[in-house]
C-alpha cells in the first residue's frame, strides 16, 4: 500500500474530479465519504437527504426484497430452456463445512481496526453474518462458501456500505476483502430491487448497477469467481470483461444480462466507447487494489470511467 502522504495526494485528485453523488460513485464531501456531510438523525440541515436514505436502508434490514432481479426488465436476452446457468455444485464445488479448528477467535477479534470518518460511532460492527440481517439467498450462499464468522474488515465494511456510506479500506492479503465489498453491494441491490428500464421497453444495451474495477485480468477473474458464488440463485447476474480475450464473446455474455460487472479499465473504456455497455445506472463503484491500478498507469482510464 502507498504511504499515507503519497496515497492521499493521488486519491484526492480522483475525488476532486468525481461527478455529483447522485450517480452513486459520486464526489466525496465533508468527511471523505458519501455520508460525510449528513447531519445526525433529527438534526435536519442540508444533509437530511443522506440521513433519510440511510434510515430507509436500515428500515429494510429485516431482509425485505425490493423486487425480483430474475425479472429485470432491461431488454436482456431470454435464456433458453436448456441454459439455466451453472449448478450449485459447479458454482461452489463440493459442500464445505464451516470449521473453526485451530482458530482462536479471541485473538482473531482482537485484531486492531482503525476507523475514521464522520459519525462512525453510529455504525456498529457485526460479530456474525446473521447480525447483518442479510437476504435469505445471500446468507445461504455465505454458508455454502463455508464462511462461519466475518473477518475484521468484513465485520466493519458490511454495515458501513449497507448504511449508504462510501468506504476506503486497507487490509492484508487473504483477509476477505472481496467478500467485504461484494456482500454489502449485493445486499443493497437485493433490498432496492432492479431499476426500471430507462429505454421504455425497447431493447437497450447492458446497464450494470454495480461496477468492480481491477488492475489485472487475473485479479478480475478471481473476483468474478467469488461474485458468482455470492450471487448464486439471487437473480443478480455477474459478468466479466478484460483485455486479451474475444470482445465479441464478452459482448454476447453481457447481452444475456449484466447486473454487476467486473472489468479491467482498458477493456471497459474500449467497450463503453463502442456503446457495448452503459454505466448510467451504476450504484456501486468499487476499485480493487486502487493503488496498484494507479501505479500501473490506469489513472486516465479510471478518470474517464468515473466521469
Amino acid at each position: 500500500y502507498p504511504s499515507e502522504r503519497e496515497g492521499s495526494s493521488r486519491f484526492e485528485g480522483l475525488k476532486d474530479d468525481a461527478p455529483p453523488s447522485s450517480k452513486g460513485e459520486g464526489k466525496s464531501r465533508g468527511g471523505g465519504d458519501r455520508g460525510g456531510d449528513r447531519e445526525r438523525p433529527g438534526d435536519g440541515g442540508k444533509g437530511g437527504g443522506a440521513a433519510k436514505r440511510a434510515s430507509a436502508l436500515a428500515a429494510t434490514a429485516e431482509g425485505a426484497s425490493g423486487g425480483d432481479w430474475k425479472r429485470r426488465q432491461d431488454g436482456r436476452m431470454e435464456r433458453r430452456n436448456n441454459d439455466q446457468g451453472p449448478t450449485e455444485l459447479e458454482t461452489f464445488g463440493e459442500p464445505k463445512k464451516a470449521s473453526s479448528a485451530g482458530i482462536d477467535f479471541d485473538k482473531y477479534d482482537a485484531i486492531p481496526v482503525q476507523i475514521t470518518g464522520n459519525y462512525v460511532e453510529d455504525i456498529k460492527p457485526i460479530s456474525r453474518f446473521s447480525d447483518a440481517k442479510l437476504n435469505d439467498g445471500l446468507f445461504d450462499n455465505i454458508r455454502r462458501c463455508g464462511y462461519d464468522r466475518p473477518t475484521p474488515v468484513q465485520k466493519h465494511s458490511i454495515p458501513i456500505v449497507v448504511s449508504g456510506r462510501d468506504l476506503m479500506a486497507c487490509a492484508q492479503t487473504g483477509s476477505g476483502k472481496t467478500c467485504a465489498f461484494m456482500i454489502p453491494c449485493l445486499e443493497s441491490l437485493l433490498r432496492s430491487g432492479p431499476p426500471p428500464n430507462p429505454s421504455n421497453g425497447r431493447r437497450s444495451k447492458p446497464m450494470p448497477c454495480g461496477l468492480v474495477l481491477a488492475p489485472t485480468r487475473e485479479l478480475a477473474a478471481q473476483i468474478h469467481v467469488e461474485s458468482l458464488k455470492f450471487s448464486y440463485d439471487t437473480g443478480i447476474r455477474c459478468c466479466i470483461i478484460y483485455g486479451g480475450a474475444d470482445m465479441r464473446e464478452q459482448r454476447n455474455d453481457l447481452e444475456k444480462g449484466c447486473d454487476i460487472l467486473v472489468a479491467t479499465p482498458g477493456r471497459l473504456t474500449d467497450m463503453a466507447e463502442r456503446n457495448n455497455v452503459s454505466l448510467e445506472l451504476i450504484q456501486f463503484f468499487i476499485l480493487d487494489e486502487a493503488d496498484r491500478m494507479l501505479d500501473m498507469g490506469f489513472e486516465p482510464q479510471v478518470r474517464q470511467i468515473v466521469e
